[in-house]
C-alpha cells in the first residue's frame, strides 16, 4: 500500500486565504482508480490484514463477581468472552464499567457479553462521528482501516 503524506493548508500568495491541497493515493489493486485524499487522518495497517478480524485472538469465558467488604454482591456476570491473556482485575473492570448492560440491538433486556462487542461499538462510534461531523479520515479506506 502506498503511504500518503499529511495534507496541510496552503496559503495563497495574493489574498492569504487557505486552500486544501488535494492529493491522490496510489491504487491498491490493478485497474482501480486512485482515491482522493481529503486532508484528514491517513492510516496504515499494522499487525492486521484486510478481511481478517483483528479481534480473532484466543478468548475464554470468564465470570466477574464484585463484592462489598461485608461479602454482599455488588455486581455479577458469568460467561463473558474475554481475551485469555487478561488478568482477573482487567476482566472485572471491563465487564463492570464498559460492557453495555441493556439496550443492545433495541432490546432493553439484552446487553454486551464480549470484549469484541465493546471494541466494535467504540471503534464504530468514533468512525461514524468522524464521517458525520467532519472529514476526520483522509479516505474511506482509512476509516475502514481504523474501524477494523
Amino acid at each position: 500500500m502506498a503511504q500518503s503524506s499529511v495534507i496541510g493548508a496552503k496559503k495563497n500568495g495574493h489574498n492569504g486565504h487557505s486552500s486544501v491541497k488535494m492529493k491522490t493515493r496510489a491504487a491498491t489493486s490493478k485497474g482501480s482508480r486512485p482515491e482522493k485524499v481529503r486532508g484528514g487522518v491517513a492510516l496504515e495497517r499494522r499487525y492486521t490484514q484486510p478481511g481478517a478480524d483483528a479481534l480473532d485472538t484466543v478468548y475464554e469465558r470468564r465470570s466477574s463477581i464484585i463484592t462489598n467488604p461485608d461479602g454482599s454482591i455488588v455486581f455479577k456476570m458469568e460467561g463473558a468472552e474475554i481475551p485469555a491473556g487478561w488478568s482477573q482485575l482487567a476482566t472485572d473492570i471491563v465487564i463492570s464499567k464498559y460492557f453495555r448492560k441493556a439496550g443492545l440491538h433495541g432490546d432493553k433486556n439484552q446487553g454486551e457479553t464480549s470484549v469484541r462487542q465493546v471494541v466494535h461499538r467504540i471503534a464504530h462510534t468514533i468512525r461514524s462521528a468522524g464521517d458525520r461531523v467532519c472529514v476526520y479520515f483522509a479516505t474511506t479506506h482509512d476509516a475502514d482501516t481504523f474501524e477494523a
